[in-house]
């Protein structure tokens, strides 16, 4: 393989990053060159990237290389096999050479039968739908379907969804052609693909239990989480009782609040949040602090009302919204709490916590 050095960098950062240690297949610690293709993979996903440089080579390149690749000068760079499990790595005038494994030792997963399905997305706008659900997925939650983004499609609509239990967040989609698509996806495939930053049309091809995401030069392949997801839809109802404020003000709010706490990451103080009059009172408590804010609402309120949120919680789900304003929709204490902005399909509710009397 010859090819400049640029090209060879930029693909492998995207695949490299599923590379893991795997002391039962040491062969995956690297990248494998085969057949026009860098492929990683760490046996529940797989990403591939087309390169024409490659065409005709057979080998693995590892973990330890990929450094060494990046800070060559720039030019062309010659990889090719060089005995048995040894690989060479050439330029004009540097030359080293790595130990190995065979390419055969690469046992990687790929779904690539029976894929009679397959949906078209823009690509751009699917990560942008994912990034505003998957926080809301919790890949160590004892229900292994809120380990991923539930995928479902009807007529002319794609439903992204994630919950774990005490979240959730819904976006959607506009699609053409009918789908019967219903599959969960890991959400560490999710991330993965978002980091790629796609921006092309992206094509989804699934079955019973693998999906495959195309676009371009690049296609990632995983299983799918198998289990029915949850009847999201009976949690998104209509409230009677609902309030906008600013975004950015309610979220450096509860930033200023944390800072005043000792446990800020996994705080068992909740916040508080009162709505009396045309104000939204927002406090936090704990041994050592006292903390309260005032943000104003747009309209006056003619019922107060008290509710407990974990403060990680609502600073999770106001910063996937991008609006300036958000609209903040309730009952009693004991219900959902949900969020919604003017002009986006992205609808998400929080689970109150409950509060000393």
């Amino acid at each position: 393989m010859r090819a400049q050095k640029y090209e060879i960098a930029r693909i492998l950062d995207r695949v490299k990053s599923v590379v893991q240690k795997n002391s039962a297949f040491p062969a995956l610690e690297g990248v494998l060159v085969k057949d026009g293709y860098f492929i990683g993979s760490n046996m529940e996903l797989t990403i591939q990237v087309k390169s024409e440089a490659c065409i005709g080579d057979s080998f693995i390149l590892p973990a330890k290389a990929f450094d060494l690749i990046k800070n060559l000068p720039d030019g062309e760079v010659e990889i090719r096999e060089d005995g048995e499990r040894q690989i060479l790595i050439k330029t004009d005038k540097i030359t080293n050479r790595y130990q190995t494994y065979g390419a055969d030792d690469f046992a990687f997963y790929k779904a690539d039968a029976d894929f009679d399905n397959e949906i078209s997305l823009p690509g751009e706008r699917l990560m942008e739908a994912l990034g505003h659900v998957v926080y809301a997925s919790d890949d160590r939650a004892v229900k292994a379907v809120l380990g991923g983004v539930y995928f479902e499609a009807e007529p002319g609509i794609l439903n992204l969804v994630a919950a774990d239990g005490h979240m959730s967040a819904w976006d959607q989609i506009e699609t053409a052609g009918e789908s019967d698509m219903k599959v969960i996806v890991p959400k560490s495939v999710v991330k993965k693909l978002i980091s790629l930053g796609i921006v092309d049309d992206i094509t989804v091809a699934y079955n019973r239990t693998s999906v495959i995401f195309r676009s371009g030069d690049c296609t990632v392949s995983s299983r799918l989480i198998d289990g029915n997801y949850l009847d999201y839809r009976r949690f998104f109802q209509q409230v009677p009782e609902s309030v906008v404020l600013n975004r950015k003000g309610l979220l450096e709010a509860m930033n200023r609040a944390k800072l005043c706490i000792i446990d800020r990451e996994n705080t068992r103080h909740p916040a508080v949040f009162d709505f009396n009059g045309g104000e939204l009172h927002v406090s936090i408590a704990d041994s050592l602090s006292d903390y309260s804010e005032v943000i104003e609402l747009d309209s006056i309120l003619t019922e107060g009302m008290r509710i407990g949120f974990n403060p990680n919680i609502i600073l999770e789900t106001a910063r996937v919204f991008s609006g300036d304003e958000i609209r903040l929709s309730y009952s009693n204490p004991k219900a959902p709490m949900y969020l919604t902005e003017e002009g986006s399909q992205l609808r998400a509710l929080i689970l109150p916590v409950a509060l000393n009397a």
